[in-house]
């Protein structure tokens, strides 16, 4: 049943060189495709909203250190970037999960940074402060809370780049290994 065309009987995609069913084996790969592109995404926003937050609020010199530091990650290509991560650690899933995680973090970071930004001037920010709350109360309870859905809507649109982003390394012998299937 080797290249067995589309609509064979027990083969509704076919069959591929080897005698697979390009079925079987595309919702298998599916399992691998969204494990790399949804574990990346949420380290990479776990860290960029811990970055941004910090950033943002306190401002100054601690602001200036991290924002010039995501200069450096962002002065990269992110494919050159994750190439050069990959490619110094070894080929396999973490590693290209590492290094998507990587090239990630600073726009995430960049992200809340602006939002925290626009939201420390806010009257209730003053209110909370008025109030006597500290700096780590009004962070995690009006700041965060009220700049987490940018970061939700990018994340999401960022999961399906990141699997391309997968896929490009996996062609480039960097990512996922065969004869184990992916996107």
């Amino acid at each position: 049943m080797r290249l067995s065309p589309p609509l064979t009987p027990g083969y509704p995609l076919g069959a591929d060189g080897l005698g697979r069913d390009v079925l079987s084996r595309l919702i298998w790969g599916g399992r691998v495709s969204l494990v790399v592109g949804i574990v990346p995404v949420l380290l990479a926003a776990l860290l960029g909203v811990a970055i941004g937050l910090v950033s943002g609020f306190y401002g100054g010199r601690l602001d200036n250190l991290l924002m010039r530091c995501l200069d450096i990650i962002f002065a990269f290509p992110a494919i050159l970037l994750a190439l050069a991560i990959v490619a110094t650690l070894g080929p396999s899933v973490s590693n290209a999960m590492l290094a998507i995680t990587v090239v990630a973090v600073p726009p995430f970071a960049r992200l809340i940074r602006a939002a925290v930004l626009t939201l420390k001037a806010q009257p209730f920010v003053d209110a909370a402060r008025a109030l006597g709350a500290s700096q780590a109360r009004i962070v995690v309870r009006h700041i965060l809370p009220n700049s987490i859905s940018t970061v939700v809507v990018y994340g999401t649109l960022e999961v399906g780049k990141t699997v391309v982003f997968a896929a490009g390394l996996s062609f480039l012998g960097l990512g996922i290994q065969p004869p184990n299937p992916e996107w």
